[in-house]
C-alpha cells in the first residue's frame, strides 16, 4: 500500500479521530491560525501543502473570509472531503491534484500552510521544498508549518512517541483505529526542530521560530523579507572557463577533488578526511550568503568539456567594503593556469561589479605556487604572518597579498 493509498483510505473518518489523534489539538490549531498576520479582512492568496480534508484550510478561511484558498494534495478522496468542507461554507476553492515534491504549486502566494503532512518527506526533499515555498511566496509572505517533529535525541523520541500512545488510548482509542493510525505512521520521516529551523533560515527565510510545542507537534515556519528582490548570483566567462553557481550536482565531484591530501593541504579551512555530505552542506550555504552580501562562491569548469576543476570566491567585509579570496584547484587540472585566469576575473567582478574598495589573499608559505598567483593578477606582497595558523597540528607561516580598486584600474 502506498501513502496516498492509505490517507485515501483514511478518509470518511479522518476529522472524527483528528481531536483524538492530536493530543494538543485546540492549541495546535489555534496558534497556527493567531501566528497569521494582516488584516483579518484582507483578500490573501493561501496555498495549502497536503492539504487533505481541508481543516486547517477551512480554519484560515473562517478566520479570512476574503481568502483565496489553493489547496494541494494526492489524495482525491481526501480532497473531496475538502470540497464538500468549502461547499458548506459557500466558499470558491482552487484544487490541485499531485504530488507537491513534483507539481507546478501554481502561483504566487500571500501564505503558504501545511498540516501533519510534510514530516512525510525525507530530509533532502524537506529542503527542497522549503526552498520552493520560499520562492513562490511574495515579498513579506508568511509560511506556516504545523506538524510533527522528532526528538532531539533518541530519550526524548522515545518520550514522545510514548506520551502519544498513551494519551490516545485513555482517550478511548479502539484498536481498529490505533493500527489504522500506526500504519499511515509507517510512512513518517521526521526531522528535528532545530534543524528545520535552520532549512527554513538557509533557503532566505527571516524571522523563523517555533510558536507552539507539545512534545511532537510543533507550529513554526518564517516569513520572505519584504524588501525581497531576488538577486541571482551572475555567471562569468573567461577564455578558457566559465564560473558558476555551484549546484548540488556538483557535490560528488567536489568531494572528489577536495578529498585528495594534497589538496586539502594547500589550503587554511579544507578538512581531511573530506567527509561524505561535507560537499553538500557547503554548497547549501552559498545561495544565502551571496543573498546577504557575505560571501560569493564560484564553480571553475573548463568551458569545452564542461568539467568542475575549482573553486574560488569571496568573503566579503561589507562594513568595510572590502574582501578575502579564496580558491582550490583540482590535482588533475594543475599547471594549467586555471587559477590564475580565474582570480583575474574575480578580482574584476569584485571591483568592477561589487564596488569594493580592496581585496585580499593569503597562502601559506611552503605555497608559492599561490603567491605567483596572486601577484599575476596585480596583487602585492603585504606581509609576513608567522605561525599565523594550525594546520593539521603544525603552526604554519602565512604570506599576505592585496590590491586596492585604484591599483587595479591603473
Amino acid at each position: 500500500m502506498t501513502i496516498q493509498d492509505a490517507f485515501n483510505l483514511a478518509a470518511a473518518d479522518y476529522d472524527h479521530l483528528r481531536r483524538t489523534l492530536i493530543p494538543c489539538f485546540d492549541d495546535f490549531y489555534r496558534i497556527a491560525i493567531e501566528v497569521i498576520p494582516g488584516d483579518r479582512q484582507s483578500p490573501l492568496r493561501v496555498l495549502d501543502l497536503g492539504a487533505g480534508t481541508g481543516l486547517y484550510a477551512g480554519m484560515v478561511q473562517a478566520i479570512f473570509p476574503n481568502a483565496q484558498l489553493t489547496l494541494l494534495d494526492f489524495a482525491t478522496d481526501m480532497l473531496e472531503q475538502a470540497k464538500a468542507r468549502f461547499d458548506r461554507m459557500g466558499k470558491p476553492l482552487k484544487l490541485i491534484i499531485g504530488d507537491y515534491n513534483e507539481v507546478d504549486l501554481g502561483g504566487s502566494y500571500d501564505l503558504v500552510i501545511s498540516a501533519l503532512s510534510i514530516h512525510h518527506l525525507a530530509n533532502s526533499d524537506k529542503q527542497r521544498l522549503y526552498q520552493r515555498v520560499y520562492e513562490t511566496l511574495t515579498p513579506g509572505g508568511m509560511f506556516v508549518n504545523a506538524d510533527q517533529v522528532l526528538g532531539k535525541t533518541p530519550e526524548l523520541e522515545q518520550l514522545y512517541q510514548q506520551r502519544w500512545h498513551n494519551t490516545v488510548c485513555e482517550r478511548g482509542i479502539t484498536d481498529e483505529q490505533l493500527h489504522a493510525a500506526l500504519c499511515r505512521m509507517k510512512y513518517d520521516r521526521l526531522a528535528p526542530l532545530d534543524q528545520q529551523l535552520q532549512w527554513l533560515e538557509t533557503v532566505g527565510f527571516q524571522h523563523v521560530d517555533c510558536w507552539y510545542k507539545h512534545f511532537s507537534f510543533a507550529v513554526f515556519g518564517g516569513q520572505r523579507c519584504k524588501q525581497d528582490v531576488p538577486q541571482q548570483q551572475p555567471v562569468l566567462y573567461t577564455e578558457r572557463l566559465i564560473l558558476r553557481p555551484f549546484t548540488l550536482a556538483d557535490a560528488s565531484t567536489v568531494q572528489q577533488l577536495v578529498g585528495d591530501r594534497d589538496v586539502a593541504a594547500k589550503t587554511l579551512s579544507i578538512s581531511h578526511p573530506y567527509e561524505d555530505g561535507m560537499a553538500e552542506a557547503w554548497i547549501k550555504t552559498h545561495a544565502l550568503k551571496f543573498a546577504k552580501r557575505q560571501t560569493v562562491t564560484f564553480a571553475i569548469v573548463l568551458q569545452q568539456t564542461n568539467q568542475l576543476c575549482g573553486a574560488i570566491g569571496l568573503h566579503i567585509e561589507a562594513d568595510y567594503n572590502s574582501a578575502e579570496m579564496g580558491y582550490w584547484i583540482g590535482k588533475p587540472f594543475w599547471g594549467n593556469g586555471y587559477c590564475t585566469e580565474a582570480a583575474a576575473e574575480v578580482v574584476r567582478y569584485g571591483f568592477d561589479q561589487l564596488h569594493l574598495h580592496r581585496i585580499e589573499a593569503t597562502h601559506f608559505s611552503t605555497n608559492p605556487a599561490s603567491g605567483r598567483v596572486m601577484q599575476k593578477v596585480g596583487m602585492r606582497h603585504e606581509g609576513h604572518r608567522r605561525q599565523y595558523t594550525l594546520k593539521w597540528g603544525k603552526y604554519e607561516d602565512v604570506e599576505l597579498y592585496g590590491i586596492l580598486k585604484s591599483d587595479w584600474q591603473q
